[in-house]
């Protein structure tokens, strides 16, 4: 049986998230952002806070169901405000947010229109359609690509105002592969996924993510 990973403190985790966060993300998130002393920023599903730490506004707030994590953001972010909660119920005044971000979280709609204001931005990461095909090829014997989908699109109470995809190989070693599979659901939907890569001396597969931009009506 492989070996269990603390996908918190994975060095493959922290490597995916800075190849990604380039300076064209950056870009994208600082013109949605639009920085000014006033902003109120939300980063729903927060992690141990890797992307809240990245952010600048007046009021930056992370909320996670993970306590562990949330222990974690605190440590990594000491000026913003960290919350264990649900993406489904925010503890969150309405209308009391500029920007809502929600990288790889759960995304609920009509929760999001409460607390983002008229005029405010949601910013939201999914996967792309390549994304991991050549792990999921292997632990699959037929699997589709990520359909990109975000329950945003057909929310009435929002307007999809711009879309950005970043897609780039990944050649990981049989360390970092171990390290991938148990940090993504593969580890659970497929219940010897990790035995599956023990043996491999590693993998290339492609990371492909899709950054979607709406502003709340």
């Amino acid at each position: 049986m492989a070996a269990s990973i603390d996908a918190l403190t994975s060095p493959t985790l922290k490597h995916l998230r800075e190849a990604w966060w380039d300076d064209a993300f950056t870009d994208f998130l600082a013109d949605t952002l639009k920085p000014r002393p006033g902003n109120r920023i939300l980063d729903v599903g927060c992690g141990e806070g890797y992307y809240t730490s990245g952010l600048t506004g007046r009021d930056i707030v992370g909320v996670d169901v993970s306590q562990p994590a949330i222990r974690l953001a605190a440590k990594a972010s000491p000026n913003a405000v960290f919350a264990v909660a649900s993406a489904a119920a925010l503890p969150v005044l309405d209308a009391s947010v500029d920007v809502a971000i929600s990288v790889f979280a759960p995304v609920f709609p009509a929760e999001l229109a409460r607390v983002v204001h008229p005029g405010g931005q949601v910013v939201v990461v999914v996967p792309g359609a390549a994304h991991l095909d050549a792990l999921r090829a292997l632990l699959y014997r037929e699997w589709q690509p990520h359909d990109e989908v975000v329950p945003l699109d057909d929310a009435a109470e929002f307007t999809a105002v711009g879309a950005e995809h970043v897609d780039f190989t990944l050649h990981l070693d049989q360390t970092s592969l171990t390290d991938l599979v148990g940090m993504t659901p593969y580890r659970y939907s497929v219940p010897d996924a990790l035995d599956r890569v023990a043996d491999l001396d590693g993998l290339t597969t492609r990371a492909a993510f899709s950054l979607r931009t709406y502003q709340r009506r």
